[in-house]
């Protein structure tokens, strides 16, 4: 996911049905919905560097000292996908940043058995093309897809079809006296690429309901679309709770198969057990190891959310504040394990 604001989603209490096909899959006992997860940064290069990469950075580990993700399941014999909207070859500093790295060749060819050769305007049209090679749904693989999203400019992110113009300025809540009938056309846009996002999930969904399959999706972080004070973006200041809960909670969910669930109830039932559990996401290769039953000597069961053992480590964001300090809901649970916390630090240090 790319820019989502996950307080825009129906399924963490949005008024306005943004998720329906998401939120019809939690109904059916598909999608599992977790509720304090949050991004280190609030930026899409610092933030991916760290998912992809091994390390933990609430125990100071840097994400260029650690092994690459992606590289672990190519060398336990898993065929590696990417397919990535935002491999975008410009001279700009946002896509060299990112994509020297995700797409440097020698770390690629190490990494990923195909890739997507160009990014599409929408979406759609990138899923389209990873489902039209039909790759096996019969052998071992991990598919990575990296939207476009919501990124600014949302209006620029989906279709203006009938069909995904769904809401208007009308449709937004005059919740603030500053609030203008552009910056609410503005919200509307947004709220229709999380709705064209949503079909876009529901067309993965749909590809591997069928197979012995499980997604976890997530967005690289939030952003602001006049939800408080009159500003769009990613503004710092001033950090309060309210930065802090546009821009750095972000939503997550794990789907898994009817398959997935019957041949593993044991990892679904762990699923369960931690969807009121805090972390931050750049430790999910973890979680992810965990689903896929393989076994490395980077797996570590103190940063596996689904594992018993765990631990939440320190959940420092834009490497100078701690999460914790700003959010209340998960503020008590982890001072209550800050001691036992110190322990685990130690320990692997």
């Amino acid at each position: 996911g790319e820019s989502f604001i996950k307080w825009h989603c129906s399924l963490y209490g949005y008024y306005l049905d943004t998720t329906p096909i998401m939120k019809e899959e939690y109904q059916k006992g598909n999608l599992f919905v977790f509720k304090h997860i949050n991004t280190p940064y609030n930026q899409t290069s610092t933030t991916l560097r760290n998912f992809f990469s091994c390390n933990c950075m609430g125990l100071g580990e840097d994400w260029g000292a650690n092994v690459f993700m992606p590289i672990l399941f190519k060398r336990s014999g898993y065929d590696v996908y990417f397919w990535d909207n935002q491999n975008v070859q410009q001279a700009n500093t946002w896509d060299f940043t990112l994509n020297s790295y995700l797409h440097n060749d020698k770390l690629a060819s190490a990494s990923y058995t195909a890739e997507n050769t160009r990014p599409y305007q929408y979406d759609g049209d990138l899923i389209g093309d990873f489902l039209k090679r039909h790759f096996s749904l019969n052998k071992n693989t991990l598919t990575i897809i990296h939207l476009w999203g919501q990124h600014v400019k949302a209006e620029l992110r989906y279709p203006h079809t009938p069909k995904v113009n769904r809401f208007t300025s009308d449709s937004v809540k005059v919740r603030h006296p500053w609030l203008t009938k552009e910056m609410r056309k503005e919200i509307a846009q947004y709220d229709n690429a999380t709705y064209y996002n949503d079909v876009c999930m529901g067309k993965i969904f749909d590809h591997y309901r069928n197979a012995n399959a499980v997604i976890v999706y997530l967005s690289d972080h939030g952003e602001e679309i006049y939800d408080w004070r009159p500003s769009m973006g990613r503004q710092l200041d001033p950090m309060c709770r309210n930065v802090v809960k546009y821009q750095f909670e972000i939503p997550f969910m794990v789907w898994c198969s009817e398959k997935y669930k019957a041949n593993y109830p044991d990892r679904v039932r762990a699923i369960r057990a931690a969807l009121n559990k805090p972390m931050p996401s750049d430790i999910t290769c973890n979680m992810l190891f965990h689903l896929a039953g393989l076994k490395t000597k980077h797996y570590r069961p103190q940063l596996d959310v689904l594992n018993e053992a765990y631990k939440c480590p320190r959940r420092t964001i834009n490497d100078k504040w701690d999460f914790t300090k700003y959010d209340p809901a998960t503020r008590s649970t982890n001072v209550k394990n800050s001691h036992e916390r110190k322990d685990f630090q130690d320990r692997q240090h």
